[in-house]
C-alpha cells in the first residue's frame, strides 16, 4: 500500500509545479499585452478617427470641387500632413533641376571681384564646417559646382612666414574721371599676395578704405572725391603674416579728367569653352587658404553648406471619439512648398511665379491668398491644397485674373 502512494504524490506535486508555471506565464503575456496595448494606443485612435472624422468640413468641401487633389481624393492625408510620410510618386530629375535643388543647400557667403587667372583665399576654419563649394565664372560661361573636401588641419601643408615684407612697385594714378561724382582708379604692384589700406585726403591722409582682397596686381577706385582739389594718398600692404610696407606719400589733381590709355585693364578674352580650375589647400595659423586657378581671368564665388532644421511640430493632444495622442503634423512650410516639390519637381525648370518672397512695397495681397506665417508666398498662394472649380486648382478663374489680384495694373 506504500509503495503505490508514493507515485501518486509526486504526480500530484509535478501538476501543482506545471499550473503554477503556466499562471506565471499567462500573467506575464497579460503584461505584455496591456503595454502593446497602451503604447500603440494613439495610432490605432488615429486609424479608427481618421482625418474625416475631426475633419468632416473640410473633406466635404474638397469633394464638391471640379479638380480634385489625387492624395485627398484617394483618403490619402498623411502622405501630406504627417511627419515622417513621403508622398510616393514619379520624379523628373534634369540635370538643371538637380544643380538648382542643390543650390538651393548653399549660403554663398562671398563673390571675389576682379577677373584673375589665380585667387588667393584666407577663409575662417570655423564657418566651413558644413563643406566648401565654389563656382566661377568669365562673364560668357560658368563652371560647374565644385566641392571641395575640407581635411583636418594637420593633413595640410602650412604657409611658412618669410618675415620679409613685400616689395611695392609700379604705383600710379590710372584715371580721373569727372561726372556726377569724382573717381580715382588707382594701381600698384607687389611681389606677393597682399591685402591694403588707403590713406587719402585733401592736405592730409585723414580718409582710410580697405582692400581686403588677396591679389599681386591691385585696382582701387576711390570714390566721392571733389573736383579741383589736390589729393594725396598713401599705400600700406600686408601680406598673410602680417609683413607690410607703405609707400611714399603721392599727390594727384582732380581739376582736369584724364585716364591712360596704355593701363593694364583686364580685357575680356571670355571663350565658350567649359572653365578649368585646379584648387589647393593650405594651413595658415587656424584658417585654411585656397589657392585657385583657372585657365583665364574669371570671378569666384564661395559657399558653405547649410545645415538643415527640425521643423517638426510638437506632438497636442486633441479631443475626438476618444482622448488620442494626434500625430506629429509636418510645418506649413512643408505642406505648402515642400510637398509640392517632391511631385512636381519639373516645375522648377520652367518659368513660375517666385515662392518664399514678400509682396513689394506698396502691394497688397489679398485675403483670399493665404501666405506663410512669416507672410512670404508659397505655391497654396495661387492653388488650392484640395480642390477647385478651376484648372489646375486655382484660385481664379484664369491666370490673368489670378495676376490681378496683386499686381492691379497687370
Amino acid at each position: 500500500m506504500l509503495s503505490l502512494m508514493v507515485p501518486i504524490e509526486l504526480s500530484a506535486t509535478v501538476a501543482c509545479l506545471v499550473w503554477s508555471l503556466l499562471l506565471k506565464i499567462t500573467f506575464r503575456l497579460f503584461l505584455v499585452s496591456v503595454f502593446l496595448l497602451i503604447s500603440l494606443a494613439p495610432a490605432m485612435s488615429y486609424a479608427a478617427a481618421s482625418c474625416g472624422s475631426c475633419h468632416a468640413e473640410v473633406k466635404n468641401k474638397g469633394r464638391r470641387g471640379r479638380f480634385i487633389h489625387q492624395p485627398f481624393l484617394a483618403g490619402k492625408c498623411a502622405q501630406c500632413h504627417i511627419a515622417g510620410k513621403a508622398v510616393s510618386a514619379p520624379v523628373k530629375k534634369s540635370p538643371l533641376a538637380v544643380e538648382k535643388q542643390q543650390l538651393k543647400k548653399i549660403r554663398w557667403f562671398q563673390t571675389v571681384t576682379g577677373r584673375e587667372s589665380e585667387h588667393w583665399l584666407r577663409l575662417p576654419a570655423d564657418k566651413l564646417t558644413g563643406g566648401l563649394y565654389l563656382k566661377a565664372t568669365d562673364g560668357r560661361t560658368r563652371s560647374p559646382l565644385q566641392k571641395i573636401t575640407l581635411p583636418r588641419g594637420g593633413a595640410l601643408p602650412q604657409m611658412q612666414d618669410d618675415r620679409q615684407p613685400p616689395q611695392l612697385s609700379n604705383l600710379q594714378v590710372l584715371d580721373v574721371r569727372r561726372g556726377i561724382s569724382t573717381t580715382v582708379t588707382l594701381h600698384w604692384e607687389t611681389d606677393e599676395y597682399t591685402d591694403s589700406v588707403i590713406h587719402y585726403g585733401v592736405g592730409n591722409l585723414r580718409s582710410v578704405t580697405t582692400d581686403r582682397q588677396l591679389a599681386r596686381q591691385h585696382n582701387k577706385v576711390l570714390l566721392g572725391l571733389d573736383a579741383g582739389k589736390s589729393y594725396q594718398f598713401q599705400i600700406i600692404s600686408r601680406d598673410l603674416f602680417g609683413n607690410e610696407t607703405k609707400s611714399p606719400v603721392v599727390k594727384f589733381s582732380t581739376e582736369k579728367s584724364f585716364w591712360n590709355q596704355d593701363a593694364n585693364y583686364n580685357a575680356d578674352r571670355s571663350i565658350s569653352t567649359a572653365i578649368k580650375l585646379r584648387w589647393q589647400l593650405y594651413r595658415i595659423a587656424g584658417d585654411y587658404l585656397l589657392v585657385v586657378k583657372a585657365d583665364r581671368p574669371v570671378v569666384l564665388s564661395l559657399g558653405a553648406a547649410i545645415v538643415p532644421k527640425n521643423r517638426n511640430t510638437v506632438e497636442r493632444q486633441v479631443a475626438a471619439t476618444g482622448s488620442f495622442s494626434h500625430p506629429i503634423l509636418k510645418s506649413s512650410l512643408d505642406t505648402n512648398v515642400t510637398v509640392c516639390k517632391t511631385c512636381h519637381q519639373s516645375l522648377q525648370e520652367e518659368y513660375s511665379h517666385p515662392i518664399r518672397v514678400r509682396a513689394r512695397k506698396g502691394m497688397i495681397i489679398p485675403s483670399e491668398y493665404p501666405v506663410l506665417p512669416d507672410g512670404t508666398l508659397s505655391c497654396m498662394t495661387c492653388h488650392d491644397s484640395h480642390a477647385s472649380n478651376y484648372e489646375y486648382r486655382l484660385r481664379k478663374s484664369s491666370k490673368a485674373d489670378l495676376c490681378r489680384g496683386c499686381h492691379r495694373n497687370y
